[in-house]
């Protein structure tokens, strides 16, 4: 809403901004409107302001949109659109779109290209954390383990952010180190609440992820509840259905999968949690079909050693 009214008061300028500024305004009106679940809006929105600038403020998000809608070919080729756009790129932003493209080949199932591409952003921009541990959780997928966890052991500290602690955690708890994996969980638990107590709509879903893998499926729900009415599309939906799942719910999990469909969202993760809620409810041939989509999308999606990748948005 606060964004909202800022874009507002911005459309009423006696002089108005440039194109490509006006672009970018009108492209985060349609990443609020994507976020809020109103996909056509939101590609209505990117086409304007695409008319107005063929920028990085606008090709980035119109890849995001494309990506997630089940486009993961043409999001990979306006990412490529976006970053040729600019003549003078920082590593950071060079950095970030290596991590979009790898993102994208890792929901497509295609870990050697996401490794690849993971390593080519720490390459222009070393020392990010985020894509360090992206690293080292491809890594311990792919067979790496002894790598995959000095790497993730050189990144935690006691200021270090709570997604290293939750890695830590599943990568000790499926190697089969329960005390090493209590440990981890309970210093990220820890450092969610305090997350949440100081920024709770930014931390809300992560907050749920943590509950669901070492916490209370009542204290998920309640995070993943609020994190939906925040932010109503995709990403949070699947996350309320797994937590419903948790909490013996499959018929709500399948209500809020069809409110997922209804966005456009198309993702390995909705059809795998569709294939759980499904069987649950006694439908195996509906089940298996959706089972069948998740593989569709990912091939990897019920490998085992798929478990190791924790941060993969």
């Amino acid at each position: 809403l606060r964004a909202t009214t800022a874009l507002d008061a911005i459309d009423r300028y006696a002089m108005p901004d440039g194109d490509a500024a006006r672009a970018g305004y009108l492209a985060i009106r349609g990443d609020i409107a994507f976020f809020r679940g109103r996909t056509e809006e939101a590609r209505r929105l990117h086409a304007q302001a695409l008319a107005l600038s063929a920028g990085p403020e606008t090709l980035c998000r119109a890849a995001q949109i494309e990506w997630r809608t089940g486009e993961p070919d043409k999001a990979d080729e306006t990412l490529a659109r976006c970053e040729a756009s600019v003549p003078m790129r920082t590593p950071q932003f060079a950095a970030y779109v290596a991590v979009q493209h790898a993102l994208i080949a890792l929901n497509r199932g295609d870990w050697p290209g996401a490794l690849a591409l993971f390593r080519r952003a720490e390459l222009v921009f070393p020392g990010d954390w985020k894509t360090q541990l992206r690293i080292a959780m491809m890594q311990a997928a792919m067979g790496e383990q002894a790598a995959a966890g000095k790497a993730m052991e050189a990144l935690a500290r006691p200021d270090t952010r709570p997604e290293v602690d939750d890695s830590l955690a599943n990568f000790y708890r499926l190697t089969g180190d329960g005390n090493r994996a209590r440990a981890a969980a309970m210093r990220a638990g820890a450092k969610w609440r305090a997350y949440v107590a100081a920024f709770p709509e930014a931390f809300w879903g992560h907050a749920r992820d943590h509950e669901l893998a070492f916490g209370d499926p009542k204290a998920a729900l309640g995070y993943a509840a609020k994190d939906v009415r925040n932010r109503p599309y995709g990403e949070p939906l699947i996350g309320l259905a797994r937590a419903w799942m948790a909490n013996g719910r499959p018929d709500y999990a399948l209500a809020l999968l069809a409110k997922v469909d209804r966005t456009g969202w198309t993702s390995p993760e909705t059809e795998r949690v569709r294939a759980e809620a499904l069987a649950f409810s006694g439908k195996p041939d509906a089940s298996e079909q959706a089972r069948k989509s998740a593989l569709a999308i990912d091939p990897h999606v019920y490998d085992p050693a798929r478990g190791f990748i924790w941060l993969d948005h």
